[in-house]
């Protein structure tokens, strides 16, 4: 129960909602971490950088060693009309993402980025698990499948990992139990993929969690993520 306690606190603490304890009806998606520039003030003047993103300023001056400008007009000439995205290729930026399906943790897996995932096959953390709705009409049918599988589960003892128990019980589950994910890509990774994914119809659920990272993003760098 306590497993349960934690996920449904994390889905919670990064802006998603579980209904009755159990099931997950709105994902989390948070930012965890940012480069953070180094730029000494000297250089600053230098190259009259003048944007809070100070560093993707300095790569879009340096590529030309142009240091006149003083507005982003120029960094978002060089990404957007000269297709110099290699601009953002050193800044980085990560997102929890908690309470999505196991199925949309592993389109998420197969993208470039550096991956630290919720384990699900030997650990006591997946014998009960939070699911993910679309709408309440589903929960009678996830209880009638807890009741089989607690029923499927008498037959073992949970209590030695030394066997594959844990991995059975594990393995018998839904593809819609919640778990969570921390991934992070440089922004010029970000822009690429968050284009490939959205309205190009990918999974609903996998379109939605892009859809809440592109809108983050597009706060933070508003030149690049119109």
């Amino acid at each position: 129960m306590e497993y349960l306690k934690t996920s449904e606190k994390l889905i919670q603490l990064t802006g998603g909602e579980v209904l009755n304890h159990r099931y997950v009806t709105r994902f989390g998606v948070m930012k965890s971490s940012q480069t953070q520039d180094c730029i000494t003030d000297e250089i600053a003047q230098a190259f009259k950088l003048s944007t809070k993103q100070k560093g993707m300023e300095l790569n879009a001056k340096l590529t030309y060693l142009n240091a006149k400008y003083t507005n982003t007009d120029y960094v978002e000439k060089i990404f957007r009309d000269r297709g110099e995205t290699s601009i953002a290729n050193d800044i980085h930026i990560g997102f929890i993402i908690a309470g999505i399906k196991e199925e949309t943790v592993l389109e998420l897996v197969s993208s470039i980025a550096n991956i630290s995932r919720q384990t699900t096959s030997r650990t006591k953390s997946a014998i009960d698990t939070l699911y993910v709705i679309q709408d309440e009409s589903d929960i009678p049918y996830i209880e009638e499948f807890l009741k089989l599988r607690e029923t499927w589960k008498s037959r073992f003892t949970l209590t030695n990992q030394k066997d594959d128990t844990l991995e059975r019980c594990n393995e018998f589950n839904l593809c819609i139990k919640a778990m969570s994910i921390k991934m992070s890509m440089s922004l010029q990774d970000w822009n690429g993929y968050l284009k490939r994914k959205i309205n190009t119809g990918y999974e609903y659920e996998l379109e939605r969690v892009c859809i809440e990272i592109y809108h983050q993003l597009q706060e933070l760098y508003p030149n690049f993520f119109d």
